[in-house]
């Protein structure tokens, strides 16, 4: 579920768009994802169901899984 502190910010946006029929920019979709992996255990089993849908969010989603996986004093 989407409330995290961190999301909020980025939610008002989504919702404005939503109500201009435009769809969210890649930035915002990729930050609100980036968020909410950073808010959930490691361990934690994530299935995303129509993301990515542009090549730039897969390539965004790769360059994210692979530095969230990274300890943190690592990056």
């Amino acid at each position: 579920m989407i409330g995290s502190r961190h999301v909020e910010p980025l939610r008002s946006q989504t919702v404005i768009r939503g109500r201009e029929d435009d769809l969210v920019p890649d930035d915002v979709t990729i930050r609100m994802v980036r968020a909410k992996l950073e808010d959930i255990a490691p361990s934690t089993r994530v299935l995303f169901d129509g993301f990515p849908r542009t090549v730039a969010q897969a390539e965004a989603l790769d360059r994210l899984s692979e530095e969230i996986a990274q300890p943190a004093g690592d990056r």
